[in-house]
């Protein structure tokens, strides 16, 4: 199971709420699927 690089984390606090929570935000998609990543290859978080 590959794991989210170190800088991923990064990326996340460098994205504005506001952003996050437009629905056209394509950049989302791509957090809610490292959040899945991170939550799946690292259950303790």
């Amino acid at each position: 199971m590959p794991v989210a690089p170190r800088p991923f984390h990064l990326m996340i606090r460098a994205v504005p709420r506001v952003e996050y929570e437009r629905p056209s935000c394509a950049f989302r998609s791509q957090l809610d699927q490292g959040y899945r990543t991170l939550s799946t290859a690292q259950p303790s978080l």
